[in-house]
């Protein structure tokens, strides 16, 4: 409901507030959250029963929406903006109906009638009090009904109002009125007021509890009335310092401590860890904390008034985490590391540079750093080696002393670092993987500064630099120094965050319940959705993210870790009992079988370091397992589930390819008409175009004709220009003026009379006058004679003139003497009937080539128009076959898909029908493996137990500690350690392809030898052969080879040859020796290793001892007698031959000499058939490997798919040969048992002769 009216109200409200002016600035948050504070006050059962209809709670959300949203507003000196809001909020919401008199602010609600009743029904009688100056108002009525119920809630109050309007004087009335029930504290303000001050006024009436809180007295509730809020001064950035103070008391209810405060937090926790003697340090050192502490704070407060954040600095703040930090770091050392004051500075100058100096961005702010710290460190410290505290390089890490050996200690100079981190990374590249770092001097620093940050506390890291800085690479060095796992994320298509809480929550149960430390290393670029930081924040800030657990997980984990707690009390019981079992069956061993056994507390401590090892070793190998089968059967159910997708979308592929084909063969067809059809207008305007040829050759022809036949006319036309340029308007003014003109000159004009005669009709009169009339306008008759139209002269007016210009007078150089214009005329007449005479006969010709001409044209505009309607078919034919050749690419880019389609499917189904009988397998197997973890502490433990005592028993007693004694004791712990039902102990050491690789190597077959095996290549302690029959330093030879070192105590400076190997790292075989070793050797075997580990004293010699050293002591003695001491430092194999193994080894021998043939034949099918499982074991191993690792898109890796058919076929093929192995062995076994009953009585005397030997010593 509340939903519903926050909806209605408040977005309107929110946007009409903003043009009201309040008496102080409020901001949208401010008053969303006061209308809150009231609706917290007035929705409760008292007024709002449960049954009480929805307009009761309508109207006290808007009587608190109005004050909540109003009550800051004031009136000035024009506008009274109550009454706007007022006016506004009316007209806005018509449902609710207030009175008609006043505004919003004037009424109440009644609780018994729920209506809206004025204020006046609440102001009480008034009664004088001489002792408060103040009268019962309206408004003072209003202010003491709020601060009842904000008070009774608990939620601050503040009056704002001009000088004297009665703020204190009202809020003095109430706090006067309240019950005992509260405590009362005046807290003034003024303008000297600092946050030091008030704070001490704040916490001046409370009392401690508990702890570091404060109180105040009894069970009181404490109100503090802040008067004169205005009056402290602004400081240089804007801010009122007790202001902020205040406002942290109230968000927080607490305040920070002090300097004072501070000084004594850091001075009791420095002094407590100086003075602790585990701790050793000197008394010199204990007495300096305080003077550290001194300088910690003075350089704190340095920098933060220094150092300030800006746009580009932001990240410059300087708070108490950082003090913390630094304290943290020096708690990391012990009195080993510091001796003197100097030391114990220097490495607070390191936290101090690695907290502040790391933070810092650019060159000049380091530099001054340096500056500061030194100053700090000279003003507070005193008799300090300045040599020593600012000596360069200035490194404190964890590995300082090697690696695996975590003692923060400083590094003396770049090679110490140099060698320690050499040592690391090549320890990384041969387990984890390949990375070609170079090792400069920047580089082993950051190494440093990382590791530090990993080593402390929930170190978090944010490491900022350019691409390729090596930023990843030194954190994974970094992660494996301190033997942490990296994780990183692997992005893909439509990873959210919901895939990043998974990655997340499995980080957390690896680190919570499995205990396996690990790093989160995450870049910026897999940072998909900004979401993500949200979580990551999360994680920085508490380490809790909601909802990463469900809560039935959550319950696993807690009884998960529960479990593991539960064990540790019936864990050592069960380790106890075991050390005394084996010390009883070492009475009884003696007693039956004359050797001797001790049980030392080493050999019980080799047990607890022996099963915390072995747990966290098999734990992680049976996640590793788990994760990488899960990971398989996850491919393989990938490859099931998108094989019915792909088959939907083959389908709808198939679909669309026929659609495809279809609108291709439908184009064909048009794109052949077309074509059809832009051939046959090609063909038909080819005809034209020869027709055009011709008509155009027939043209030129007529056209030279015209040409040549107008050039014969072209000189009488130029004469007649000539005679017309001697024509002007004076001398054809002065002919016309002649009164009775020679009649060669009336014939001149009477011609040219004749010549301008219209449409042939001559002109009857000829006369002088007609002709002076011709000329009468003699500007007219030159324009009509220079453009006389001689192309058009009628044959009737040439034949007129005729007899004019066949008249011998008729000649312009006779009629010169006459007249000079006459002469003209008379020239200009004669050549344009000269020029007639031409154009007569020229002119049929120039008809017939205007009509060649214009049947050329016309033949031109119809190729023309075929050229266009050919170019335009051929642009449509372009475009169709455009259109078809998209349709031809689109069909085949379908059938490709669709071929791909179907090429991934019989991937998939190889892939998934290939593995059929692994993933049903496999699955039995995760199953398995998830039971049993739970089973896992106590089939450990039972190995654990195994391993570290029973070497030197015969196997019957070996069966019997076991079954009859361990077994029982671990069902009757309380609680009850599960182990697997009939375990093999050797099940958990080894597998069938290492046995074989064993046996391969020359080790017995029997089960004896392989648990001496397996005993010796999981003991802590160096083994010791009890080997009379050479068994094992057979095998011994043989699986070392060439680099194994074999050296008798007899021989010629054979510790010379023991030092060599100790410092190469090489295995050692002392081969025979006795019942005791030589004294000189005690270091070696009890591997008493002085200098941090590093160097074994041999003698007076101290050899450089290598990790990769191992050494493997042998005896001949048949029953030897090892004191304790030695029996402490070693772990005793017995290797004795048993009645089994001897009965075999003679058989073979009697076989050999009877039928070598068979026994070649035995041998050689032996080591195929080891060969066999162990090539069955890798190919298996390749095979989930190879599926586990491979990528999202598994189906399109059809390499990877062949790959493992090709292995799955050689995996298929070598069980067939093991079956066929095992029958040819059947066979062979058949044809040796007929040698079995010498083997029996051989052995039969053999083992009464051993008898009577040791009944004899």
């Amino acid at each position: 409901m509340l939903t519903v009216f926050f909806d209605k109200y408040i977005p309107s409200l929110l946007e009409s507030c903003k043009k009201y002016k309040k008496i102080t600035p409020l901001t949208e948050l401010q008053q969303i959250q006061l209308t809150c504070y009231l609706l917290e006050c007035f929705l409760n059962k008292s007024l709002l029963p449960s049954e009480c209809p929805k307009e009761w709670y309508e109207t006290y959300f808007v009587f608190c929406i109005v004050w909540g949203f109003g009550s800051a507003l004031f009136q000035d000196q024009l506008v009274d903006w109550r009454n706007e809001f007022s006016k506004w909020f009316c007209n806005e919401f018509k449902q609710i109906k207030f009175p008609s008199t006043g505004n919003v602010f004037s009424f109440f609600i009644d609780p018994e009638t729920k209506k809206f009743l004025p204020w006046s029904e609440k102001v009480e009688n008034f009664e004088l009090d001489p002792d408060i100056p103040l009268q019962v108002r309206i408004q003072t009525t209003r202010i003491r009904f709020f601060m009842d119920l904000l008070i009774a809630k608990q939620k601050p109050v503040m009056l704002v109002g001009s000088a004297g309007s009665g703020k204190t004087v009202s809020v003095a009335a109430k706090l006067n009125a309240l019950p005992d029930s509260f405590a009362i504290a005046n807290a003034p303000l003024n303008f000297y007021t600092t946050s030091e001050m008030i704070q001490k006024v704040l916490e001046k009436p409370l009392e401690k509890k508990s702890g570091r809180n404060f109180g105040p007295p009894g069970s009181k509730f404490m109100i503090y009335f802040v008067d004169d809020m205005n009056m402290p001064e602004v400081d240089k950035y804007g801010t009122v310092q007790p202001h902020t103070l205040i406002r942290q008391f109230m968000d927080y209810k607490h305040c920070f401590p002090g300097l004072d405060a501070c000084f004594h937090i850091y001075k009791q926790i420095l002094s407590q860890h100086l003075a602790n003697p585990l701790n050793k340090f000197g008394v010199a050192v204990i007495r300096y904390a305080e003077p550290l502490v001194n300088a910690a704070l003075a350089l704190h407060n340095k920098l933060s008034s220094v150092f300030l954040p800006t746009a580009i600095k932001f990240h410059y703040i300087f708070n108490l985490r950082d003090l913390s930090n630094i304290f943290q770091g020096i708690l990391f050392t012990t009195g080993d590391a510091i001796k003197q004051q100097s030391e114990l500075i220097r490495l607070w100058m390191h936290e101090a540079t690695r907290v502040y100096s790391d933070k810092l961005v650019d060159s000049s702010d380091n530099e001054n750093f340096s500056k500061l710290i030194t100053e700090v460190i000279k003003k507070n410290c005193e008799d300090f080696d300045e040599n020593v505290v600012f000596e360069k390089p200035l490194i404190y890490c964890h590995f300082a002393e090697g690696i695996g050996d975590p003692k923060y200690f400083p590094i003396k100079d770049w090679p110490q670092i140099k060698k320690l981190l050499d040592e690391s990374l090549s320890g990384y590249n041969d387990l984890v993987a390949t990375m070609n770092l170079v090792l400069f001097e920047d580089a082993m620093y950051h190494i440093c500064r990382i590791n530090r940050i990993l080593e402390a506390p929930r170190g978090n890291a944010l490491l900022v630099g350019v691409g390729g800085s090596g930023k990843q690479s030194l954190s994974r060095l970094s992660a494996f120094i301190s033997s942490l796992e990296v994780f990183q994320l692997q992005l893909r298509k439509g990873y959210g965050i919901n895939d990043l809480k998974l990655d997340l929550a499995g980080l957390y149960m690896k680190a919570g319940l499995k205990n396996i430390g690990n790093i989160f290393l995450m870049t910026d670029a897999q940072v998909a959705e900004e979401r993500f930081l949200v979580l990551i924040n999360d994680l920085l800030a508490s380490g809790e993210i909601p909802e990463l657990f469900a809560d039935d997980e959550i319950e696993n984990i807690i009884n998960g870790v529960r479990g593991e707690a539960s064990l540790v009390e019936p864990v050592a019981v069960f380790m106890s009992h075991v050390h005394q079992s084996v010390n009883r069956m070492s009475a009884v061993y003696f007693q039956n079988e004359r050797r001797y056994n001790y049980t030392t507390p080493k050999t019980f401590l080799e047990q607890i370091t022996l099963y915390s090892k072995l747990l966290n070793e098999k734990t992680k190998n049976l996640i590793m397992m788990i994760a990488r089968l899960e990971n398989g059967l996850e491919k393989l159910a990938s490859c099931a589930a998108d094989v019915a997708v792909l088959k939907v979308t083959l389908a709808e592929q198939e679909i669309e390819l026929k659609i495809k084909n279809k609108a291709a063969e439908e184009l064909i067809e048009v794109v052949g008409a077309e074509s059809e059809k832009v051939s046959k207008e090609k063909a038909f305007a080819a005809e034209e175009e020869k027709k055009v040829k011709v008509i155009e050759e027939d043209v030129t022809i007529k056209a030279k004709i015209c040409a040549d036949d107008l050039a014969k006319a072209e000189p009488a036309l130029i004469a007649a220009q000539e005679a017309l340029n001697t024509l002007n308007k004076n001398n054809l003014t002065e002919l016309k003026s002649f009164g009775s003109p020679p009649d060669a000159v009336v014939n001149v004009t009477a011609a040219v009379l004749v010549l301008f005669s219209k449409k042939g009709k001559i002109p009857k009169d000829r006369s002088w006058k007609a002709c002076k009339l011709m000329m009468a306008k003699v500007d007219q008759f030159l324009n009509d004679l220079v453009y006389y139209d001689k192309e058009n002269i009628h044959p009737d007016v040439i034949k007129a003139v005729q007899p004019y210009i066949k008249n011998p007078e008729f000649n312009a150089e006779f009629i010169m003497s006459k007249s000079a214009a006459a002469a003209g005329l008379c020239s200009w007449v004669i050549n344009i009937a000269k020029f007639y005479d031409v154009y007569v006969v020229v002119e049929p010709k120039r008809r017939a080539l205007n009509a060649a001409n214009a049947e050329l044209q016309a033949a031109r505009d119809k190729l023309a128009f075929l050229t266009d309607q050919i170019k335009e078919l051929e642009e449509k034919l372009e475009v169709l076959l455009k259109a078809f050749q998209e349709a031809v690419n689109e069909k085949m880019k379908c059938q490709a898909e669709a071929d791909a389609t179907n090429a991934t499917i019989d991937l998939a189904n190889r892939l998934v029908n290939g593995l059929a009988s692994e993933k049903i397998r496999w699955s039995a197997t995760v199953v398995n493996l998830k039971e049993s973890g739970v089973m896992l502490p106590g089939d450990v433990l039972l190995v654990t137990a195994f391993i570290s005592y029973v070497g030197c028993f015969m196997r019957a007693y070996r069966q019997q500690l076991m079954n009859e004694d361990w077994v029982p004791m671990l069902a009757k712990t309380n609680p009850k350690i599960e182990t697997t039902e009939g375990l093999d102990p050797l099940s958990m050491l080894t597998d069938d392809a290492q046995v074989a690789v064993w046996n391969n190597e020359g080790l017995p077959t029997d089960t004896m030898s392989t648990e001496n095996a397996t005993i010796l290549t999981n003991s802590a302690r160096w083994p010791l052969m009890i080997d009379p029959q050479l068994q094992g330093i057979k095998w011994i030879k043989s699986r070392y080879g060439d680099a194994l070192v074999t050296i008798r105590l007899t021989q010629r400076n054979y510790l010379d040859r023991i030092e060599r190997a100790v410092n190469n790292g090489n295995v050692v075989m002392l081969e025979n020796i006795g019942e005791s070793v030589d004294a000189v050797l005690e270091p070696l075997l009890g591997r008493v290793l002085i200098r941090k580990g590093k160097v074994l004293k041999i003698g007076d010699r101290e050899i450089d001892y290598n990790p990769q050293f191992r050494l493997i002591m042998q005896t001949k003695l048949a029953n030897p007698h090892y004191q304790p001491e030695m029996q402490a430092q070693c772990t005793l194999i017995n290797f004795t031959v048993t009645r089994d193994g001897l009965e075999e080894q003679l058989l073979g021998e009697v076989v050999k000499a009877e039928r070598p043939d068979l026994e070649s034949l035995r041998a050689g099918l032996t080591k195929q058939q080891n060969d066999f499982k162990i090539t069955l074991k890798t190919l298996e191993d390749d095979l989930l490997k190879r599926l586990s690792s491979a990528g999202p898109d598994i189906l399109s890796d059809s390499a990877l798919v062949i790959n493992l058919e090709t292995t799955k076929k050689t995996a298929a093929d070598i069980e067939i040969k093991v079956e066929e192995g095992k029958i040819t062995a059947v066979k062979i076994d058949e044809a040796r048992e007929r040698y079995r009953l010498v083997a029996t009585i051989c052995t039969n005397n053999i083992r009464e002769k051993i008898t009577l030997f040791v009944s004899l010593h």
